[in-house]
């Protein structure tokens, strides 16, 4: 409410000596297209990737196809396209185009994957992992006021400058994460968020200056709608093709995780005095809940086998409670080795998928 009454005071009416008409008809055809292309990039992981995510994207194409079309239709008719194809024949403008998309594709990616390690690995909260990346938006916001000043002096060197930081940045936060491993606090992390943010900021205004750069001023308004929806269409992509990938890695390394935690794990149930047949039953319940939690589509919910053990564990009384402590220091035990793609928690998880078994039992 605030900002309609100031740019009612202070913004003043203008307008175009040509001005361009509305396009309706090309709003809803490329928004019908982009809709057919985008939803099952980004829900088609969590949907198991079932057919019709296929043929939806598909069929987006010939959709593309009417788009463009209709736009050299209006481009005759009234000269008010929503998009002016003239646009694509700049090969600068297109250069820039994809590189956006690529750029935007890494930063998507890298906030999926690091959100995921933040929640399901280290067991942050979902308020824990937004303010540990607060840092990463710090940066992002003073780098960006400050290279506005930098880039007349600097030109093109300023978007060699952000993506060095950048570089160096995630270099940092990956040496951060191997040296201090489960044990790490957020504020470890912070020094190479900053840079990271900082590196950022002296890459997005730069490089939408750089691509804009050689537009006209009349058709600007097109090329920035452009450049903003492939910078959406980056995202969605880069979080499709990372999810597959990170998913499957993490699934394919179920197996050699559980097959470095079991011996350790039915050693201290033998400690423990537990029966065999309930150490087998445990063991079984261990690997199948920890390989079900590592191939499921949500990696957030529990799967029904964890919910099944736990049952089970609840349902042994006291012999419960001390499986429960034996499962925590399994959980730690793993969280020490890190067997790559089971995360820190999963003894943990297992005790606690429905309710803890005990008060000793509880995640750490």
């Amino acid at each position: 409410m605030l900002a309609v009454v100031a740019a009612l005071v202070l913004l003043r009416e203008s307008r175009a000596e040509g001005a361009l008409r509305l396009d309706p008809g090309g709003v809803a055809i490329v928004s019908a297209a982009l809709l057919m292309l985008i939803y099952p990039l980004v829900e088609g992981r969590d949907l198991g990737w079932p057919v019709w995510t296929f043929l939806l994207m598909a069929a987006s194409v010939p959709l593309f196809a009417l788009f463009v079309l209709y736009e050299r239709r209006k481009t005759r008719k009234d000269n008010s396209p929503l998009v002016v194809l003239g646009l694509f024949g700049e090969r600068a403008f297109v250069s820039g185009l994809l590189l956006n998309v690529v750029f935007f594709s890494g930063v998507a990616a890298f906030f999926l994957t690091f959100s995921l390690f933040l929640q399901i690995g280290l067991g942050f909260t979902a308020l824990h992992s937004g303010l540990t990346t607060i840092p990463f938006s710090v940066g992002t916001a003073i780098a960006s006021a400050v290279s506005v000043r930098l880039a007349p002096r600097l030109g093109r060197a300023i978007l060699s400058l952000g993506c060095l930081l950048l570089v160096v940045g995630m270099l940092g936060v990956m040496a951060t994460v191997s040296r201090y491993g489960e044990a790490i606090h957020s504020w470890q992390l912070l020094p190479a968020l900053v840079v990271c943010g900082l590196g950022l900021g002296c890459t997005i205004p730069p490089l939408i200056n750089v691509i804009l750069a050689g537009i006209s001023r009349r058709n600007v308004g097109s090329a920035s709608g452009v450049l903003s929806t492939t910078q959406q269409f980056g995202g969605a992509l880069g979080v499709a093709i990372i999810g597959v990938i990170f998913f499957g890695l993490l699934s394919s390394q179920a197996k050699p995780a559980i097959a470095a935690v079991v011996p350790g794990l039915r050693s201290q149930l033998q400690a423990a005095h537990l029966p065999a047949p309930v150490a087998d039953q445990v063991v079984t319940g261990f690997s199948t809940c920890v390989r079900d939690r590592a191939s499921a589509k949500d990696p957030t919910a529990t799967p029904p086998s964890c919910r099944q053990a736990s049952s089970q564990l609840q349902a042994q009384g006291q012999d419960g409670q001390a499986i429960g402590q034996v499962l925590q220091a399994a959980g730690v035990d793993a969280r020490k080795r890190r067997p790559a793609g089971v995360g820190p928690d999963d003894g943990a998880r297992y005790v606690t998928a429905a309710q803890p078994v005990s008060s000793a039992s509880t995640s750490p």
